[in-house]
């Protein structure tokens, strides 16, 4: 039998829903001023654009050069006033890693969806 016109293929697999909408409740970090700093989710990023940020968040992790990260993560007057609390190394990587933690709570890692859940 022909296909119509305007069939739609309906392959194998049933389509996934997306939401168009950016994350609603990205990481924000109190500064003592009353201030939050947010952390915008690497998710809501072009597909390429968050591959190569998340290798620089994981280099960052390594090697403990975070500013970069930070300087192109944050708003330059979030960066400001995060580096104006957290001036040195030492203050400032366990916010990272805070931040980085927050984060995977809510990505979570690969093959932690509804496929493994069953056995």
């Amino acid at each position: 039998m022909a296909a119509k016109h305007n069939d739609k293929p309906l392959g194998n697999i049933k389509r996934v829903t997306i939401s168009d909408e950016l994350n609603q409740d990205p990481a924000q970090y109190p500064l003592a001023n009353g201030k939050l700093v947010t952390f915008p989710d690497i998710f809501d990023m072009p597909t390429e654009v968050a591959e190569e940020f998340l290798d620089q968040m994981n280099q960052a992790a390594r090697d403990g050069k975070i500013s970069p990260v930070l300087k192109k993560w944050l708003s330059p007057e979030d960066y400001k006033a995060l580096d104006a609390e957290y001036p040195t190394l030492r203050k400032i990587k366990p916010v990272f890693y805070a931040v980085m933690n927050y984060y995977q709570g809510v990505w979570g890692d690969q093959g932690e969806d509804t496929a493994s859940a069953g056995s």
